[in-house]
């Protein structure tokens, strides 16, 4: 007896099922039993079919580490909607009509080995972009989804970039009707979204998690310096960010070419508004602006790094010498090259170094002759 999505049945009999006279592809069947299975702690198809369409799409898209294309996600939502069916199936992707552009290539960008093996390339980045562990990641996924700390023993059972909203943490907490992130952007709130993280914020900070605060800090100052009053944008935003960047927290602090995405594809006909044109206009300055900061910042760190080690290298500053620079005249809170001086100056930083790096490229020619 064929089984139905209404009786109980496995993970693997409910994703066999024959639906609007759909098949799921044998390779989407078995990692999202897989994923259902492990991670989920889900045993019933009756459980499955209650996570509803939108839910169930984002296990598959968590089972993958990778976003469904539209064409794959219209067929998915078919599949998971419709009725049981006796009617002779096709193939997922028999049924699906992508444009001429996307034939074939979704379903290879998708249903490729590289969507899976593209979770380690993430893993690597994130940790290095945020200066966190894996599991420390997957925590602060967490913490950003419920407003609570978590640690890493509350996720050790997650995959690197699951849907934090999936874990049982989440879905007990849904239960009982907690507050959350996503249920603030459901409801457009950006004034308790701030409050969620500065709250999250805090409570981090009093656990002594300096590099997790460091992470939401950068990520959200960027984002309200770039959108400012535009809470409609906003939101807009962090859904995307939050839809891209699944289960990896902020492994960039802001992403312009996403944003830039989302507000123009909201726009149905005649093209953006002038407000919408005015914000991405002012999120591209920003973002430019912050660039520009960032390497001004890293190439002053370079030049003090070099002047500290010149003095070093000399023995270290004399007696009565400043202690930053090493010369004699001064005192560090007084000094022009230290950026935390009330006397810094920035030309004569570069100036000063420019001098260093001569005077270094001299004694290395003389040290060839």
């Amino acid at each position: 007896m064929e089984p139905d999505a209404n009786t109980s049945t496995t993970i693997d009999e409910y994703l066999d099922l024959v639906r609007g006279g759909i098949r799921l592809p044998s390779s989407i069947k078995e990692k999202t039993s897989t994923y259902i299975t492990n991670t989920l702690a889900i045993s019933s198809g009756e459980e499955v079919q209650d996570l509803g369409a939108d839910m169930f799409l984002e296990v598959v898209e968590a089972a993958w580490g990778a976003e469904v294309p539209e064409p794959l996600s219209k067929m998915l939502r078919k599949w998971f909607e419709s009725p049981v069916t006796k009617a002779k199936a096709i193939s997922l992707k028999e049924s699906a009509t992508p444009t001429p552009k996307d034939e074939g290539a979704f379903f290879d960008a998708f249903l490729g080995e590289g969507a899976a093996s593209g979770v380690n390339t993430d893993l690597e980045s994130d940790m290095k972009a945020m200066n966190l562990s894996g599991a420390q990641i997957k925590a602060l996924a967490l913490s950003i989804e419920t407003g609570q700390v978590h640690t890493e023993y509350d996720v050790i059972d997650m995959t690197y970039g699951a849907d934090p909203r999936l874990c049982d943490i989440a879905k007990q907490r849904r239960k009982t009707g907690l507050e959350s992130l996503s249920k603030i952007l459901d409801a457009k709130d950006v004034r308790a979204m701030n409050v969620h993280f500065a709250t999250l914020i805090r409570d981090l900070n009093a656990e002594g998690k300096t590099s997790e605060v460091s992470v939401i800090t950068a990520w959200l100052m960027e984002s309200q310096e770039v959108f400012a009053n535009d809470e409609a944008a906003m939101i807009s935003y962090v859904r995307a960010y939050l839809r891209r960047f699944r289960g990896r927290a902020f492994p960039q602090k802001f992403e312009f070419a996403l944003f830039a995405k989302s507000i123009t594809s909201s726009v149905r006909s005649g093209g953006l508004s002038d407000d919408q044109k005015e914000t991405l206009k002012a999120a591209k300055k920003a973002a430019q602006e912050m660039e520009a900061l960032k390497q001004r910042v890293t190439s002053m760190a370079d030049q003090i790094k070099t002047l500290k080690n010149a003095s070093s290298n000399q023995g270290g500053p004399a007696k009565n010498a400043c202690h930053y620079c090493g010369m004699l005249g001064h005192i560090a809170t007084n000094c022009k090259l230290n950026p935390n001086s009330d006397k810094y100056d920035e030309k004569f930083a570069k100036k000063q170094a420019g001098a260093l790096a001569k005077k270094k490229d001299a004694d290395a020619t003389e040290d060839d002759e």
